[in-house]
């Protein structure tokens, strides 16, 4: 998600300051773009490995937590916005504020 305070051309994201990694891909793909000091926030049983970075990396069971829970998949994402909500700059529990 892009958010400004000026009408935006190309929401294209050049650094972020908390990446929601649900796939190994996404990790690979994206983590370069997170702030020095900003986070990742992992799926647990489906990303091994998140490129190293000034970064903290918070690996939630997203994938695992939500079935058993739920009876589905399908909420998963948004479950892991709510991690990603928990997350604050230094990667600690609280959010940004």
């Amino acid at each position: 998600m892009v958010i400004a305070d000026e009408p935006l051309d190309y929401p294209v994201t050049q650094e972020v300051d908390v990446l929601v990694a649900l796939t190994q891909e996404a990790a690979r793909r994206h983590a370069a773009a997170v702030r020095p000091g900003g986070a990742v926030v992992a799926d647990a049983g489906r990303v091994e490995e998140i490129p190293p970075g000034s970064y903290a990396v918070r690996r939630l069971p997203i994938y695992r937590a939500v079935p058993e829970a739920l009876g589905t998949e399908a909420l998963s994402n948004v479950a892991a916005l709510g991690g990603a909500g928990g997350v604050g700059a230094a990667g600690e529990r609280g959010g940004a504020g």
